[in-house]
């Protein structure tokens, strides 16, 4: 899956290149066949209509809308500013801890840094509403291990291992290392550079139909098939 994940990120970072260009009316010759800058950009489009999706069987159930400022590739809710491009789906966590998106939403985020100076990315940045409007912040990676990982303290310490508790132990410890691992990390991102992950925000309520990605005063929308 996460092959997948950057195979469709690629893809996102290039239509937006393919777009920019597009928009700077400049012809492209591919194949000995020229396009002209809104043929391209259809084109292009068109193309990742016809990509399947790569998430299947992880998807949430909602799905990215298309707005004037926001498009969609691959159930990625995309936007575009001068010095970054903002990319995020609804996608279950599927590793170890398993049980994350029983107690959480999840989204998986790409941010790519078109500038020449580095950015910063925030956690209080990015807010999630319902559909009633009721505000869910960015989790730290610290909050959501807390409720599977507790006890750490506790059994490190001062609990002896027997060696048949031993692999118990190790797919603990990998399962931390999986949350800490594939979990956006937010910070600094070099020029030119990206950063992908998940991010988590408290559990939406089952019936909520509506979920809004607020962003630098855009709002990303994803509705309930």
């Amino acid at each position: 899956m996460i092959k997948k994940q950057t195979e469709t990120i690629l893809r996102i970072l290039l239509l937006n290149k393919l777009s920019k260009i597009a928009y700077k009316n400049i012809n492209i010759r591919v194949r000995s066949l020229y396009f002209s800058p809104r043929m391209l950009t259809i084109l292009t489009l068109f193309v990742f209509i016809l990509i399947s999706l790569s998430f299947t069987g992880c998807s949430t159930g909602y799905t990215a809308q298309p707005s004037e400022r926001v498009r969609v590739v691959d159930n990625y809710a995309v936007l575009q500013f001068d010095d970054l491009v903002f990319a995020i789906t609804p996608l279950y966590w599927t590793r170890e801890p398993q049980n994350i998106s029983s107690y959480n939403t999840t989204f998986y985020l790409t941010v790519k840094n078109q500038s020449k100076e580095s950015i910063n990315i925030l956690p209080n940045e990015i807010k999630l509403l319902d559909e009633e409007r009721n505000q869910y912040d960015v989790k730290s990676v610290e909050q959501v291990g807390d409720i599977f990982f507790w006890d750490d303290f506790i059994i490190d310490r001062f609990t002896p291992f027997s060696e048949k508790h031993q692999q118990a132990v190790n797919d603990r410890m990998a399962a931390k290392a999986n949350l800490y691992q594939e979990s956006f990390n937010f910070g600094d991102i070099m020029p030119g550079a990206r950063k992908s992950g998940f991010i988590f925000f408290n559990r939406l309520p089952q019936k909520n139909q509506t979920a809004i990605i607020s962003y630098k005063g855009e709002e990303l929308i994803f509705i309930k098939k």
